[in-house]
């Protein structure tokens, strides 16, 4: 029952999030927010799709920067996800989440390749 009402608060928000984004194109806060929501549900198409309009989130959002490369991994681009995750692989926190992504993104030895924040 709380997975459910958590799914249905996350569509809800999600809602409203396009709603402001799609009518304020030329805001990035709005379409990355947009972008966060989609990832966090999984929407992974939705989610590529607003993080395009928002343009590049910069190296001082690599949690951003991050969502956005398993977007567009899972929304099948996975040279854009690689450019992004390979920036934003030595400025976020690792995990098993994030190592899984890694290597599913970059190989064994891209994955590798950053283990500052291990």
């Amino acid at each position: 029952l709380g997975s459910a009402r958590l799914a249905g608060e996350l569509d809800e928000a999600f809602s409203l999030a396009t709603e402001v984004a799609d009518a304020h194109p030329d805001s990035r806060e709005a379409q990355f927010l947009a972008a966060e929501i989609a990832y966090r549900s999984s929407r992974w198409t939705e989610a590529a799709a607003y993080f395009r309009r928002g343009g590049d989130p910069g190296d001082e959002q690599p949690v951003l920067l991050f969502f956005k490369a398993v977007s567009l991994y899972e929304s099948g681009d996975r040279a854009g996800a690689a450019q992004a995750l390979k920036r934003s692989l030595p400025l976020i926190q690792r995990s098993d989440y994030v190592d899984r992504y890694a290597e599913e993104i970059l190989g064994e030895e891209g994955a590798a390749g950053d283990v500052k924040n291990r």
